[in-house]
């Protein structure tokens, strides 16, 4: 079985052909802000697929698929260009009717791969969370992805928190521009580089911040374990600490601490997009 898995963002467009549940090409191409979505994606696919027929397409999506049926995105922060486009119509009259075409958010293709091919093979009920531009997560309940009535459940981040903060401003990207006015990355860099304290200490408090957001899932949905993503969890060894005490504090003693993991699966969002297909019955 020939499937095309894509993951959409705000940097770039990656889709790779997925054979028999492996990953056995990927492409990837710059998102051009200024240019219609469609093309591009299409663009990656093909070179992928090398034109050839495959037998389902999945796409995740940065921002909640409030539409499903549609493969509609309604509000997507970090790419404009792809608010209102009706994914699975475009799609469907590019590449027949006759193919699935799934959409969904890109936290929930993340939290699918680790439910299929990573970590979360070991547990029935988990949460997949994102740590980059923004903070996403995917659910998943009884083996199976939950997207709730309207396709956005996961949406943590806008819970608020410490006065008019929100989750997604004190632990994603945004947390580093706004406190120490660069990038998480390049925080990471000068402590690897110069032991650099005050990227240090910028983690420390990060991960006191995503052990309270952490808290709130454990509290809301009592998962086994917390699945972490993303390109700011490759920095965990500074913020691993922290946010674990901070979780454990938070957490009365009735509560079973759910697990916190770190995703170690390659092409994540790829292989989601693709399980989109498989959960489709494909």
């Amino acid at each position: 079985m020939r499937l095309v898995g894509v993951d959409v963002g705000g940097y770039k467009i990656s889709a790779g052909l997925v054979v028999d549940e492996h990953v056995v090409g990927v492409t990837t191409g710059i998102t051009n802000h200024n240019e219609e979505i469609v093309p591009q994606i299409q663009e990656q696919i093909d070179s992928v697929s090398h034109s050839r027929p495959f037998d389902g397409l999945g796409i995740g999506v940065p921002g909640p698929v409030i539409d499903l049926e549609e493969g509609m995105v309604l509000k997507s922060p970090n790419l404009k260009s792809i608010e209102g486009v009706r994914l699975k119509y475009e799609f469907g009259n590019v590449y027949g009717w006759k193919i699935p075409i799934v959409v969904n958010n890109d936290a929930n293709c993340f939290a699918l791969a680790e439910s299929r091919f990573g970590a979360g093979r070991k547990y029935k009920n988990f949460v997949g969370v994102t740590l980059g531009t923004g903070f996403g997560a995917g659910i998943i309940i009884d083996g199976r992805l939950y997207s709730g009535k309207s396709g956005s459940a996961g949406e943590f981040g806008h819970i608020p928190i410490r006065g008019s903060f929100t989750i997604e401003d004190l632990c994603s990207g945004k947390f580093f521009k706004t406190s120490y006015g660069t990038t998480g990355t390049e925080l990471y860099q000068r402590f690897e580089t110069k032991k650099d304290p005050e990227a240090e200490a910028a983690f420390i408090e990060f991960g006191e911040h995503l052990g309270e957001a952490l808290s709130l899932i454990a509290y809301g949905l009592d998962p086994e374990a917390i699945i972490l993503g993303g390109a700011i969890a490759r920095a965990s060894p500074l913020f691993s600490k922290s946010m674990e005490t901070s979780l454990k504090s938070r957490m009365q003693e009735q509560y079973t601490l759910p697990k916190v993991e770190l995703s170690t699966l390659e092409h994540a969002g790829i292989l989601g997009a693709a399980a989109l297909c498989l959960d489709a019955g494909v």
